[in-house]
This record gives C-alpha cells, sequence and structure tokens, in this order.
C-alpha cells in the first residue's frame, strides 16, 4: 500500500516515541510536527498545548490559536515545484474509550479554519486514553500505547 505525503506510516509508533520525551496525561495537547510523516516520520518538534491558552476560547479562537501555534514550528518555507514534506500531528489525551468524539471534533474543526498557510500537512489528529489510541484520519488504533 503506497501512503499520501500526508499520511502517517505509523500513527501508533509517533505516539509511542512522542511519550518516550513528553508523557502523556488527561487534558493534554500536543502538536508533533513530523518531517516525512509516510517514510521516515522524524520528529521535529513537539509542543505542548497549555490549556489556559485555549480551554475558553470559541471556535473561532481555537482556530486563530492553531494558526499561531503552527507559525511558530519550525516548518521549512515552501520550494517551488514541490509539494509539503512536513505535517502537523495533534495528539489528544483524555480518560474514556478511544473514539473520537465532540473535544476532538473542536480540534479538528479549529485546524480546518486556522489558515495557519505553512508548508505543512495539517488536519489529523490522535486520541490516547487508558484504553488505547485511535487515529482520526485512518480509523486506526491499538491498545498500546495507552495512558496509564
Amino acid at each position: 500500500m503506497k501512503l499520501r505525503p500526508s499520511e502517517f506510516r505509523d500513527p501508533g509508533q509517533l505516539v509511542a516515541d512522542v511519550m518516550t520525551t513528553h508523557p502523556l496525561a488527561k487534558g493534554d495537547v500536543l502538536l508533533a510536527l513530523v518531517h516525512d510523516p509516510s517514510g521516515r516520520q522524524d520528529i521535529v518538534e513537539i509542543t505542548r498545548l497549555a490549556s489556559a491558552n485555549w480551554a475558553d476560547l470559541d471556535r473561532y479562537g481555537r482556530s486563530r490559536f492553531l494558526h499561531d501555534e503552527a507559525r511558530k514550528l519550525p516548518v521549512p518555507d515552501w520550494t517551488r515545484g514541490e509539494g509539503p514534506r512536513h505535517s502537523i500531528m495533534t495528539i489528544v489525551a483524555r480518560r474514556g474509550f478511544a473514539v473520537v468524539g465532540p473535544d476532538e471534533a473542536a480540534w479538528l474543526i479549529a485546524w480546518r479554519y486556522s489558515n495557519h498557510a505553512t508548508h505543512a500537512y495539517s488536519g489529523d489528529l490522535i486520541l490516547i486514553t487508558e484504553h488505547g489510541w485511535t487515529d482520526f484520519m485512518t480509523g486506526w488504533g491499538g491498545s498500546r500505547p495507552h495512558l496509564a
């Protein structure tokens, strides 16, 4: 199966790699900038989004917030004739079943309208709970990694 450049080769491994340096707990939201997501899947940078900066924002405010956060990431500038080689993965940690629900949908909607204009794909989301993880775009999931 040939993956598109925006697709992640192994979302579960990505979360496991993130958790080695950024342990996750209920309520955490992280952005992971990944180079070559469908290939080597190299993590370039991880940003933890403090809930104090987004918890009280409406859908438009959250979109502006993601715009600003995406613009801070070290995404290379566009090169004529080349597609993006980076993708921004949103990782959301909460308790409950590993099924994308309204809280995660709010992040997906915010990405859709963020208009960050960086040369990176965005909009994919991984939910991780004590039961395991699920990737919104592929529907893949597993029991490991999971929240403690």
